[in-house]
């Protein structure tokens, strides 16, 4: 089903906070307990990035697909290896999730997430929350 998406991420590193909203239009698809969600995101500089996300109550798989490649997994309570991926390289990426609310249905709904991000001794606090809506127009 056509959706529209609305994304808002925090990023707490070093004592500073940023925070990203965005939206898009993509696909959301339900299927046993799972929901794939499949949009493109749209920079600044007019670069696009295909992600897509697939999310249960339990884990959630982030990929990202254009100049920079990632595959988070995210898992409730466990810390998970991933790939992060540059021009410049790739590099491992450690997640610990501490929250995963996904209320997504045929209606709608939300995926929001909370989780540490580890790369290359770094270490960042994250949140994620898309709220998805019906979008019968496009």
């Amino acid at each position: 089903m056509r959706v529209r998406i609305r994304i808002v991420g925090t990023q707490a590193f070093d004592g500073e906070t940023d925070r990203i909203t965005q939206t898009a239009d993509g696909e959301l698809t339900l299927q046993g307990g799972t929901a794939t969600l499949c949009y493109t995101e749209r920079d600044d500089d007019g670069i696009t990035t295909d992600v897509t996300v697939t999310a249960d109550t339990r884990a959630v798989t982030v990929e990202r697909r254009g100049p920079a490649r990632a595959l988070l997994r995210l898992r409730r309570d466990e810390r998970c290896r991933s790939v992060y991926g540059t021009l410049y390289g790739d590099f491992e990426a450690v997640t610990m999730t501490h929250m995963i609310r996904n209320t997504l249905s045929e209606n709608g709904g939300e995926l929001a997430l909370a989780y540490t991000l580890s790369i290359g001794g770094q270490t960042m606090e994250n949140t994620l929350c898309m709220t998805i809506e019906r979008n019968e127009l496009s």
